[in-house]
């Protein structure tokens, strides 16, 4: 009868015990209210700018043969000679970033070929309206760079970008 009681009682805080464990890990994993917003990252660049530091080196430590100083007999001492080091320090500098282009305005249907003179047109569709382009057009100052069938290379803000069908 001992032992059972016991038992019990040992099944009792190991169900404890797990159900702590259970309970922190599930609510380490529910998500709460973040608002984000669109925020573009600063990019740091540390400038390096000089300040002079300036130390003396004294030779006044004991002669290790003679055991005694060296300079025992010139109380007048000066330093042998000074030396300025510069010490760096950085400084953060704030360098802005570009803001990602969003490329969704752009689509790509695929490729006319004319069958007489084997000319190629891409169809494109820029802001929802929709154009023929052959290589190297501007279209909405977009730049159409080169097309296959599958793919479309564009220009645009100074990125170039392979768009898909």
């Amino acid at each position: 009868m001992k032992n059972k009681n016991i038992t019990y009682l040992l099944l009792a805080v190991v169900g404890l015990v797990w159900g702590t464990i259970f309970y922190k890990f599930i609510a380490g994993l529910t998500v709460e209210n973040v608002q984000t917003e669109n925020i573009i990252p600063k990019r740091t660049r540390y400038r390096e700018s000089i300040l002079s530091d300036s130390f003396a080196l004294f030779a006044n430590y004991r002669d290790p043969f003679l055991g005694k100083s060296a300079f025992s007999s010139n109380e007048n001492y000066t330093p042998i000679r000074t030396i300025f080091r510069p010490k760096v320090v950085k400084k953060a500098e704030v360098i802005p970033t570009k803001a990602p282009i969003d490329w969704s305005f752009i689509k790509y249907f695929g490729i006319i070929k004319n069958k007489n003179s084997g000319k190629e047109v891409a169809l494109v569709s820029i802001h929802g309206k929709e154009y023929m382009a052959s290589t190297n057009a501007v279209l909405e100052s977009l730049s159409i760079i080169s097309f296959s069938k599958d793919s479309l290379n564009v220009l645009y803000q100074g990125e170039k970008k392979t768009i898909g069908k």
